[in-house]
């Protein structure tokens, strides 16, 4: 058996740019794409406009909550943990989804106590699937993963709704939910 080798020649460029080509195409497609949350209030004329920050009352219960931004989801769990750490990292592309983290406040205007159960809270994509919040188990999944540097449990149930929370009368609650 002999092996010559050819110097690389018409054919050889033509695969390596029909390569850089797929790639580059596979990059773009790969790129990640922004969530786009859709929130809505109606205005004083009934018209649905864009908010920020979802508000709903709910009985004498009402909720707030917002998406937090890479930078500010960043900024809150340092300021949090005293340490920069960022447990639950944003989108990188469509293969690495990354982790939605949001700002709840939940407001007990009743005379008596409000029970909050997080594991019932989901989104719901316009493909129609429904993603839960994490519990205490998936929590502790996270912080495991992430070795010597990951913050405590107790320093994640702290700022995060991990598991139900009683809310008492006239009170409120405000965490991460994730």
């Amino acid at each position: 058996l002999q092996m010559r080798w050819t110097p690389p020649g018409r054919w050889h460029r033509l695969s390596r740019m029909i390569l850089i080509r797929c790639l580059t195409i596979l990059l773009v497609v790969l790129a990640a794409r922004p969530y786009r949350l859709s929130g809505a209030n109606r205005d004083a004329e009934g018209k649905w406009q864009g908010v920020e920050v979802q508000k709903q009352a709910h009985g004498r219960a009402s909720f707030e909550i917002r998406l937090l931004d890479d930078a500010t989801r960043r900024e809150t769990f340092k300021s949090a943990l005293g340490r920069e750490v960022d447990p639950f990292p944003g989108r990188v592309d469509e293969i690495h989804p990354g982790y939605l983290v949001f700002v709840l406040q939940v407001n007990n205007d009743a005379a008596e106590d409000l029970v909050f159960n997080p594991g019932q809270a989901r989104i719901a994509t316009n493909q129609e699937v429904r993603e839960f919040a994490l519990d205490y188990s998936a929590l502790y999944e996270v912080a495991h993963k992430l070795g010597p540097q990951a913050p405590t449990l107790d320093e994640l149930a702290g700022m995060i709704f991990d598991r139900t929370v009683t809310i008492r009368a006239g009170g409120s609650v405000r965490k991460l939910l994730v």
